[in-house]
């Protein structure tokens, strides 16, 4: 694994794990926010997990490729 992958990995990591954060502030949790404050969590949490996904779907291809020799264009992660 290079540097950049790591990198990249990490940088995913680290965009969860802020919208999380923000995600699981007290209003968030409690249901108190307005409609315009959870659309922004939600928002920020759809970001977070598609920046994600493709850093993690792509490592994944790679490691497939390298390992079965498979190819893994077309690969896509499901949210639901």
């Amino acid at each position: 694994m290079t540097s950049l992958q790591i990198e990249s990995i990490l940088d995913a990591k680290f965009a969860m794990f802020d919208a999380m954060g923000i995600y699981q502030h007290h209003d968030g949790i409690t249901g108190t926010a307005r409609q315009h404050v959870a659309d922004d969590y939600t928002r920020r949490l759809n970001e977070g997990m598609a920046a994600s996904n493709q850093v993690y779907t792509n490592l994944m291809a790679e490691l497939i490729y390298q390992r079965s020799g498979l190819q893994a264009d077309d690969w896509a992660m499901c949210n639901s």
